[in-house]
This record gives structure tokens, C-alpha cells and sequence, in this order.
């Protein structure tokens, strides 16, 4: 009774210790030399599990300092998307090690992306991601795809990403481990804090996405906040040229001058002709949200593009075929994540709620497509919701926010505080996304460098218990419990 007792205890503590995983063997890491920073040591794993029914197979990487700090428990990366494979050539290992510096920092590829079998996936006329179509065809498109998706996509949302780490947790014999999770990452890491994991030491949540909440009117005032700041920067203060300057007053004028005379760029392996209209090149600039130092950056883009479209024009379209490629390759994996989280019954915004035009049709038929994918089966319910009782988080927890991302907006992370009390959590208001990757190049604007310079500084000082300094201006103050 006693042994039955504790194996209870334990099943409860960490779910997953039934799911034993079936092979964890050493593999060629993928990266190249010059990819891992002088000082780590590389290796690389396959680990193989079996779970609902469905083998699964991944690739892990395992990165330890020649002249680590003994003491320091080592760090588990889990990264954003749904789609992102950090173990692969030319991964941006470096960024990630400089966070955690004199620790062992370990990742994988979560299941289904990249690297990792299976990869539920659909294909696509070419065509179909280089020019408008009608709604019908929308509709067929993506119906043909959900068809075609033979596995069951619930076991690749952000539950089992959770247990997945913990699996390599165990296979690497960490006793104890902290979890750095970004963007769509950190959906997994609230997962692993709210059942309390044994082996979890603290967690740091950059750019927080929360489980269940894909709301339509969140991103749209966060794409407001965002084109808010590259108005007042490039107009108001006039950090834009003169020759911006003097013909324009705000964004808005800006922008109209597109509809007259658009903006010509070419997509697509048939290099298909498009015109960028005033709307579109709003959307465009409000894209630039997903960098850190994006609204900094917007003037100096603003300026480029009048200087020379012809010399501005491929930045474009190499940006758009990125979007365009990722969606492609992971279509079946963030239709499944989204529609699973997308607002069912919330009202589209309307137009005259927001200072900066949208396009609402676009709005809608994302809406119809999600429901077109998955109509009822609604798999992880919303993280935070009226009954939600707060409660400590249990370990140091570090939030991390730019106040106009609008991938993952500060919405969200306000919203977190319902359901936790005891974490830290900094805003940096003129920040986009990835706030722990900050960058200041190309930005002249002081106050964006001094937040691009503290979003990693504050995640270092936070790790290491040290003290925040000047970054501590940007410390929200926390709820009272």
C-alpha cells in the first residue's frame, strides 16, 4: 500500500513519467562550426517516444561550456512557432547561449516541425501563396488540407510539447532544470509551471503567448500601438528625412500616397507582380512588430523606401517570401494551434475602433478558415477564465513583454496575472517581439536602444539573482494578491 501510495504521488507531480521514451542515442549535430560560439561543446541526440498511439522522433542538442559554473542548474530552450526547429544548420545558437552564459543550455526539435518525424503537412499549388483568391477557394484549399492530415493534430499542441520536455529532462538526468520558452514556447512552459513539475527550477517567458486566447481585437491594438510609435517617431519628432517630413504630416498621409501610385514588388517562383496599396503597406510596416527593434527600425525603412523603391523592393519580398514559405511548410501546424485557440463568438473590431486602417474582410475570412478547420473540437481550453483561482506560481517566474507586439500582445500577459501571483515581469513599451533577443542596430531613437539593451540584460540579471540597475524602469509593478 505504501509503494502504491508513492507512485501515485509521483504520477501526480509529473504525468508524463509513464510515457517512458524508447531510444535517446548520439547523432551528427546539424550545426557548423562556425554556428556554436568558441567555448560550448555541441552534441547532439535522436530521442524516440511513443505516445497516443504515434511514434514520434526528434532531434536534441546539448550545449555545455568548457568553464561552466558547477553550481548553475542547467536551462531547457523551448522555442516559438508553432513550427520553429532550433537543431538545424545555421540555428541561431549564439543569441540563446548568451542569455544563460557558464550553463549547460539544452533544446529540441518540439514535435512536427522540422527535423522531427512525423511532419503533418499538406502541398499546395504554388500559386495559391502568391495571389489573391476568392473566399470559395480559400475554403477548398483549406478543407483539402485538414482532409489530408491523417494524424491526430491535438497531440501536437502545447500540452504534449510540456511533457515532451520533461521527457528530455529525464533522458539527460538533469535533477533540476529551468526553461526559457519564446512566443508560441511559452504556452508549454506555463503548462510545466501550472502542474508543478518536480525537476522545474525557474522559468523565464519571453513574449508571452497565452493557451487558449487568439483574439482578433488584441492584435489589432497592438498593430495600432505599434504604427502609433513609428508615427510619433518618424513625424513628431521627425526622425524620418526631410524629404518625408516636409510632404507628409503622420503615417496616415504617408500611406495614402500608395493608393495612387503602389508600391510594385514581384513574389513567388514566377516572380508574379504585385501593387502594395496604402492599406497594404501599413500591414507591412505593422509586420516589422515581430523584431524587437521594430518600431525603431520603421523610419529608417520609411526613408529607405522613399529614397529608392527599386533598392527597397527585394528587402520586401524576400520578408514576404519568408512569411509565405513558413506558412507553407508549417500550414497544418498553425491551423491546428490557432483554431484550436481562435476567439469563437468575439465580434471582428470594426473599422472605427482603431486609429489606423485594417482590413476587415482579411479579418473575417481567417475567422471562417479557423472554423473551417476545426468547427467544435476545441482541445485546450483558455488558460485563464472566470473561475480561474489565482495561486503562487511556485517558482521565480520572469514575464518579459514589448508593449506593441502584436504577435503575442501585452493583453495576454496582463491576462496571466488572474491565474498567478509571485512573478516578475518587465514592459518595455516601444519593443516588439522577442524583447530577450534585443538589438539595436540600424536604431538611433535613446530610449528604444535602452530597452533593446535591457530586455537581455534584465533576463541575465534575473537567472543569476543579480540586481536590474537602470533596467528596473521598466519593471511593472505586480498585482496585489
Amino acid at each position: 500500500m505504501r509503494r502504491l501510495i508513492v507512485l501515485a504521488a509521483c504520477m501526480i507531480a509529473d504525468p508524463v513519467l509513464a510515457n517512458n521514451i524508447d531510444s535517446f542515442a548520439p547523432v551528427a549535430c546539424p550545426y557548423a562550426r562556425s554556428d556554436v560560439p568558441t567555448g560550448y561543446d555541441a552534441r547532439c541526440s535522436s530521442m524516440a517516444w511513443q505516445d497516443q498511439g504515434i511514434n514520434f522522433r526528434t532531434t536534441v542538442a546539448v550545449f555545455t561550456p568548457e568553464s561552466g559554473n558547477a553550481d548553475a542548474v542547467p536551462v531547457i530552450y523551448i522555442p516559438g512557432g508553432p513550427g520553429d526547429a532550433p537543431v538545424k544548420k545555421g540555428g541561431d545558437v549564439s543569441t540563446i547561449l548568451s542569455l544563460f552564459p557558464r550553463r549547460t543550455i539544452a533544446t529540441l526539435n518540439p514535435r512536427g516541425v522540422e527535423g522531427a518525424l512525423p511532419r503533418p503537412a499538406c502541398t499546395f499549388d504554388p500559386d495559391f501563396w502568391h495571389q489573391e483568391v476568392e473566399p470559395d477557394r480559400e475554403t477548398e484549399v483549406v478543407s483539402q488540407c485538414r482532409n489530408a492530415v491523417t494524424v491526430d493534430l491535438s497531440v501536437f499542441d502545447a500540452p504534449y510539447l510540456a511533457q515532451d520536455v520533461s521527457r528530455l529532462v529525464r533522458a539527460l538526468g538533469f535533477e533540476r532544470a529551468g526553461v526559457f520558452g519564446i512566443s508560441y514556447g511559452t504556452e508549454s512552459a506555463l503548462h510545466l509551471i501550472s502542474n508543478r513539475t518536480p525537476w522545474l527550477e525557474f522559468a523565464v517567458l519571453d513574449s508571452l503567448s497565452l493557451p487558449g486566447a487568439v483574439g482578433t481585437r488584441e492584435r489589432l491594438l497592438a498593430r495600432d500601438r505599434f504604427l502609433g510609435v513609428v508615427d510619433r517617431h518618424c513625424f513628431s519628432e521627425e526622425q524620418c528625412s526631410d524629404t518625408v517630413t516636409e510632404r507628409f504630416d503622420n503615417l496616415l498621409e504617408w500611406a495614402a500616397q500608395f493608393d495612387t501610385d503602389p508600391v510594385e514588388i514581384n513574389l513567388g517562383p514566377d516572380a508574379e507582380q504585385w501593387a502594395m496599396d496604402g492599406m497594404e503597406m501599413l500591414d507591412f510596416l505593422a509586420s516589422m512588430a515581430a523584431y524587437p527593434d521594430g518600431a525603431g527600425y520603421g523610419p529608417v525603412f520609411i526613408d529607405a523606401l522613399d529614397w529608392s523603391r527599386d533598392a527597397t523592393g527585394p528587402w520586401i519580398e524576400s520578408e514576404m517570401e519568408f512569411g509565405f514559405e513558413y506558412a507553407r511548410d508549417n500550414f497544418a501546424l498553425l491551423y491546428g494551434a490557432f483554431s484550436d485557440s481562435i476567439e469563437r463568438y468575439v465580434p471582428p473590431p470594426t473599422l472605427g475602433e482603431m486609429r489606423y486602417p485594417f482590413d476587415i474582410d482579411e479579418q473575417r475570412s481567417a475567422a471562417r478558415l479557423f472554423r473551417v478547420w476545426n468547427r467544435e473540437n476545441r482541445n485546450e481550453e483558455r488558460f485563464v477564465g472566470p473561475e480561474t483561482e489565482r495561486r503562487s506560481t511556485g517558482v521565480p517566474v520572469l514575464v518579459v513583454s514589448g508593449g506593441v507586439d502584436s504577435l503575442t500582445p501585452i493583453e495576454w500577459a496582463d491576462e496571466l496575472e488572474r491565474r498567478f501571483s509571485g512573478m516578475t515581469r518587465f514592459v518595455f513599451p516601444e519593443l516588439g517581439h522577442a524583447v530577450a533577443f534585443g538589438d539595436d542596430a540600424d536604431v538611433t531613437d535613446d530610449d528604444i536602444i535602452s530597452q533593446l539593451n535591457c530586455g537581455p540584460a534584465v533576463v541575465r540579471a534575473f537567472v543569476n539573482g543579480e540586481e536590474y540597475g537602470s533596467c528596473a524602469q521598466y519593471m511593472k509593478k505586480a498585482t496585489d494578491d
